[in-house]
């Protein structure tokens, strides 16, 4: 769970937040307009404002990937074979351990993350190496990681901005997204709920909750952002074009969040995608996806 799409009645800051919760508080056909409205502001604030960003954070240099990739989808089907099988494990490991806890499913979901990174950063250096022979293993693994959008080439803070105003620049856009869903929910009949975990999670309290909260907010983002824009996207890039590849990794990431979520969750991924692609770095996408989850877990607890 990277992701927390907010749920009705979470949205109370700034005026295209109240705009946002006050269209989820009325009925669907009500709340398009207004949901329409803000994605063509969004839009709009999107395409004006992203190329200045970039030209004063980013400059000339530095944009997309530095080294070609090496793996391919044999990788990537060993990397969501690891995950899955580490999730199961998990889930057993703590039930062993203690009674069923709220925590359970972020804590087995992370850890599962972090085996699926940890395994997809080697396999992308063994196929690195195993493509150029004359590299040391340090060699190789530094390559690798240069791939997935490790390296920050001492523009740390740069990088940092960049994800900030990126994501900040683009609320509007997914708030429209996000006032639009229930209207196109009943037009196909899907009920709309709010995430069990979440709800889940917002119910913690002391140790528990900080805990939760830091789970959702930083180790989750930054594990999922490793995997689908560190090794899914620069892939799907590099044989299908950038338009074409961060499409296809927001699909991808969209639809295993659920139906209900797909859309503000494929919305957001466009947006950390772009990040990616065009700082040629993972962190902008991190700290986007970061603010995003860290910034609606802080709205819904002042609900």
């Amino acid at each position: 769970m990277g992701d927390l799409p907010a749920t009705h009645g979470t949205l109370r800051l700034g005026s295209l937040a109240k705009a946002a919760e006050e269209a989820s508080e009325a009925s669907p056909v009500e709340a398009l307009p207004v949901g329409l409205a803000l994605l063509l502001l969004g839009l709009l604030v999107v395409r004006v404002a992203y190329p200045r960003i970039e030209g004063a954070l980013l400059g000339s240099h530095g944009l997309g990937p530095n080294q070609r990739v090496t793996w391919g989808g044999v990788e990537l089907a060993f990397v969501a074979a690891s995950i899955l099988v580490a999730l199961e494990m998990t889930y057993l490991g703590l039930r062993w351990l203690h009674p069923r806890s709220p925590l359970d499913g972020l804590l087995a979901m992370d850890i599962s993350l972090l085996l699926g990174s940890a395994v997809a950063l080697a396999l992308a250096a063994m196929t690195t190496r195993r493509l150029n022979p004359g590299l040391s293993q340090a060699q190789s693994l530094e390559r690798a990681g240069d791939a997935m959008g490790f390296s920050l080439q001492g523009r740390g803070w740069r990088l940092f901005g960049f994800g900030a105003l990126g994501l900040a620049l683009a609320v509007p856009a997914i708030f429209g997204v996000m006032a639009s869903v229930p209207y196109l929910l009943q037009v196909l009949e899907i009920e709309q709920q709010p995430q069990a975990v979440l709800q889940e999670l917002l119910a913690l309290e002391g140790i528990a909750l900080g805990a939760g909260l830091l789970l959702a907010t930083l180790v989750g983002p930054a594990l999922e952002e490793v995997l689908f824009r560190g090794l899914v996207q620069p892939l799907a890039v590099q044989n299908l074009g950038a338009i074409n590849g961060i499409l296809i990794t927001s699909i991808v990431f969209g639809a295993i969040h659920g139906q209900v979520a797909f859309l503000p969750v494929f919305a957001l991924s466009l947006v950390l995608g772009y990040l990616r692609h065009r700082s040629g770095s993972l962190l902008p996408a991190i700290i986007g996806h970061c603010l995003w989850n860290g910034g609606t877990m802080a709205l819904s607890l002042s609900a």
